[in-house]
């Protein structure tokens, strides 16, 4: 993608690498880090969505304002941490997680892309090559909702790079230490370690890896066979909110639903401005089988013991309705299941 007139790269990179350590230092111990907003109760009701992906990435989810009736109340969208319900209706989970929750439907695409980078102890970039970890030790770090460890591994067996040694579970503290040459980071966290000087950003895994569900919103199977219109609702609530993030962002950070103060909202506004350069959201709603396709491939090369294979059964009509109500004019509306 090309840089915005009148930006040089130069000064977006540094535009970026200042919003980690920012975002860290005004919002901090915030709902913003936490997953959990508290959403204000509109007569009593408001249906909860697990959000098991960094908040970034889960941006339309907070986002989304429309309300919708539900048993006879006017309802809305309360994001929630993850860990809060072991059963929630509605969750958001990264594309390789819907293996591990059965009961889930995916039926609309949140956020896509692997937004990680991998950061090198010596400047590299833009002339980094995979063959580069030859010799050299990695370490990828267990984060939550993060697909930058399997684009790692993958990208290094598929281009049969030799004697790397791959460290899993280690992360910032034990870099800072001196251990391992590379370290793979969720994007805000590479910028962090960037902008202290205690790395280079290497390359960027949403590029080498390529679009992928980096964030499905799945609904639990009773409910959609119970509530098809709510679904709709919500997936209106949540496309608006995409094609809201599509148009600009720096207006979204006085919509976002946690107390914030001046600096907070701005160093928001500068990291949704970041997540719409960088396209991770979609302004095509629907999950793609394509894009399972694609994970389960560099899933299979980087050696994971479980394959992620497309959802065996996805619900489209709730997309639909959404594109065909919002989307632009010049957006070409294909039927589901259509290539």
């Amino acid at each position: 993608m090309t840089p915005p007139v009148g930006r040089r790269p130069g000064a977006r990179l540094r535009l970026g690498l200042a919003i980690g350590v920012a975002v860290a230092a005004a919002i901090a111990g915030s709902a913003v880090l936490r997953g959990g907003p508290a959403v204000p109760v509109v007569q009593g009701c408001r249906l909860a969505v697990a959000v098991a992906v960094p908040v970034v990435e889960a941006a339309p989810v907070y986002l989304a304002r429309d309300t919708f009736r539900l048993n006879g109340r006017t309802c809305r969208l309360a994001a929630v941490t993850s860990g809060t319900d072991p059963h929630p209706v509605l969750a958001v989970l990264p594309g390789d997680g819907l293996r591990d929750h059965p009961g889930m439907i995916p039926f609309l695409l949140v956020a896509q892309r692997t937004d990680a980078a991998l950061v090198a102890r010596r400047r590299v970039a833009p002339h980094f090559l995979w063959h580069d970890l030859a010799e050299q030790s990695v370490l990828l770090p267990s984060v939550r909702g993060d697909l930058g460890p399997v684009v790692v591994e993958a990208m290094i067996a598929l281009h049969h790079v030799g004697h790397v040694t791959v460290l899993t579970g280690l992360g910032r503290a034990a870099f800072a230490a001196g251990t391992g040459t590379y370290l793979e980071l969720p994007l805000w966290q590479a910028e962090r370690v960037a902008i202290e000087g205690r790395g280079h950003i290497a390359t960027s895994l949403a590029i080498q890896g390529g679009p992928l569900p980096a964030a499905v919103l799945a609904v639990r199977s009773g409910f959609a066979a119970a509530h098809p219109a709510v679904l709709a609702s919500v997936a209106r609530a949540v496309y608006t909110a995409q094609l809201a993030l599509d148009a600009g962002t720096a207006p979204l950070a006085r919509r976002w639903p946690v107390p914030l103060g001046p600096t907070g909202r701005r160093v928001l506004a500068a990291a949704l401005a970041a997540g719409r350069y960088a396209q991770v959201w979609p302004t095509d709603p629907r999950v793609e089988a394509y894009l399972f396709v694609r994970l389960r491939v560099l899933a299979q090369a980087a050696g994971a013991p479980t394959q992620v294979e497309p959802p065996a059964q996805v619900i489209a009509a709730p997309a639909e309705a959404a594109m065909r109500r919002l989307a632009p004019r010049e957006t070409p509306i294909r039927p589901a299941g259509a290539t």
